[in-house]
């Protein structure tokens, strides 16, 4: 499953249309639209707002990684600190997702 697929699921989960989406976030339905068939990619912050609305970690709408509360501290720690890193890492991130899961 692609980002842009977990952010529709999310956004259907939530039981909300692009719309009303784009509206609460700030962009145009166009550009919702493109996060969620992957012709557009979100900046971090629009990422953080994303997962903010639909109550998910930011981990899973990048990876597709559920994180659970049992979570060692060590790894929360971590997890929290994503949200600090620069659009270039999140990038970067992404890369390394993407050529783990083709192995």
């Amino acid at each position: 499953m692609h980002f842009g697929h977990r952010l529709r699921i999310c956004r259907e989960k939530k039981g909300l249309k692009q719309v009303e989406v784009a509206q609460i976030i700030g962009v145009a339905n166009n550009t919702l639209s493109g996060y969620e068939s992957g012709k557009y990619e979100p900046s971090l912050s629009m990422l953080i707002r994303l997962a903010e609305l639909y109550e998910v970690p930011i981990e899973y709408i990048i990876s597709g990684v559920k994180v659970s509360k049992s979570t060692s501290p060590d790894m929360q720690d971590l997890l929290g600190d994503i949200s600090q890193l620069s659009q270039s890492d999140i990038e970067l991130i992404k890369t390394l997702v993407e050529r783990l899961k083709q192995n």
